[in-house]
């Protein structure tokens, strides 16, 4: 009778436990999509990360231009990043579509780049604030 009662209990186990992995599989496959930057709304804006030091802002347009016109281009050299605005948003899900399947590299570096959460880079002081090192336009 008693191996009857562990049987019994480590079959419910088991049951509970493959419940709780099937839970923790199907949450983590919705936030990894999620996280993976193509759930963002399309935007003029795009986010360039792993934007090393050793990297020019002629590196990224030149990345860039053959997808259209590049209104903006923002260093945030100390985040490693860079913010850079095509003229419209055909233009940027023209780039996003390429590099989706195009890993992009400068310099031998891959950078990853997604859709930005804003619409368009908007010029104040903020390199007084300290929140951008350099930000060049590009007409």
């Amino acid at each position: 009778m008693v191996m009857g009662e562990v049987a019994s209990k480590t079959s419910h186990f088991l049951c509970r436990f493959q419940a709780s992995a099937d839970l923790v599989s199907s949450s983590s496959s919705s936030s990894s999509s999620s996280s993976s930057g193509n759930m963002t709304e399309p935007s003029k804006v795009i986010h360039v990360r792993n934007v090393g030091h050793e990297i020019s802002e002629p590196d990224l347009l030149q990345l860039f231009q053959p997808f259209g016109v590049i209104n903006k281009l923002v260093m945030l050299r100390a985040k490693n990043q860079a913010l850079l605005q095509m003229q419209d948003v055909p233009s940027a899900v023209s780039a996003m579509q390429f590099y989706a399947n195009v890993q992009p590299s400068i310099r031998g570096r891959n950078v990853y780049v997604q859709f930005s959460s804003h619409q368009e880079l908007t010029t104040m002081e903020q390199s007084t604030q300290g929140r951008v090192d350099e930000e060049v336009d590009i007409f």
